[in-house]
């Protein structure tokens, strides 16, 4: 599963996980924690899901359900009425991210039959609207509660059309560009059936043996924190529910991108002082949006 930083801003904000989702319409589907080692210094590690980021993932998905059905009532409401009729294994189910089509491009058969029986809740790579519309409907209309399914890719310098990376396009210092660039991937990337891209990537270039700084905008945050804000922007436009949007994932973990040795995946050593630099260079500008 992937990573979005979005239950930091739910901790600030006194609005309910529904509005929140509803307004912003970020993903979050896993959260790393800090594990202090002394007074001076913090360690970022990988863990598992928290009971809180479980509820933001599981309303964001039934929040398509609940739009789709009983729209007499208020959307919170239908949430808490489909909540109700949930087992927590379909409840755990939701947060099920899978890769869903064989060697042919056609979905598997043991996918079909999880999605049926309600087990999955986010699918990976399946592009094309019309594999994708063949899985949401076998999940609206023949699963038991009819909850639609996310499906996911990373649009990260574009989809059909492709772009400079994005720390070739962090070189032109042309903000409204790369949100129109944004927003070209997102128009393309939603007509083929796809709701939530992983970008954009805001860790900052701290080594450059690190192979994923292309995927960011390089070394200086100010600028890195603008482009950020451009690129959700451009992805997710003025209104999520306008189809031709998609749902901005901001990634990674706090830190991730400053593994020690320039290793993917390795230790991140910050001072408490550091990370929280971080996290308001870094973050805060795209989660604002």
């Amino acid at each position: 599963m992937r990573l979005a930083a979005s239950s930091i801003i739910l901790s600030m904000k006194k609005e309910s996980s529904i509005d929140f989702i509803e307004r912003k319409g970020y993903s979050q589907h896993r959260k790393n924690y800090l594990a202090t080692t002394n007074y001076s210094k913090i360690i970022t590690k990988k863990t598992d899901v928290t009971m809180k980021n479980f509820y933001i993932i599981l309303i964001m998905s039934l929040s398509l359900s609940a739009c789709i059905s009983n729209k007499t009532q208020p959307e919170d409401k239908r949430v808490e009425n489909l909540l109700s009729q949930m087992t927590l294994r379909e409840k755990v189910a939701q947060l099920n991210l899978i890769t869903a089509l064989d060697d042919f491009n056609k979905p598997k058969e043991d996918v079909i039959e999880k999605v049926k029986n309600g087990e999955v809740g986010h699918i990976l790579k399946s592009n094309g609207v019309k594999t994708n519309r063949q899985l949401q409907e076998i999940a609206v209309n023949e699963s038991r509660l009819g909850i639609p399914i996310l499906f996911h890719e990373d649009v990260i310098h574009g989809y059909k059309t492709t772009f400079p990376g994005p720390m070739a396009e962090a070189a032109s210092w042309n903000l409204e560009r790369i949100e129109q660039t944004a927003a070209v991937a997102a128009k393309e990337a939603s007509a083929s059936g796809i709701q939530l891209t992983y970008a954009p990537m805001v860790d900052i270039t701290r080594d450059p043996r690190w192979g994923r700084i292309v995927e960011g905008a390089g070394e200086d945050p100010y600028l890195a924190s603008l482009i950020a804000e451009a690129r959700v922007k451009g992805f997710q436009g003025n209104n999520l529910a306008d189809s031709t949007t998609l749902m901005a994932c901001v990634k990674h973990f706090l830190g991730y991108g400053d593994a020690t040795g320039g290793v993917d995946y390795n230790i991140g050593d910050f001072s408490e002082r550091e990370i929280r630099e971080l996290l308001k260079q870094q973050l805060m500008p795209a989660l604002a949006v």
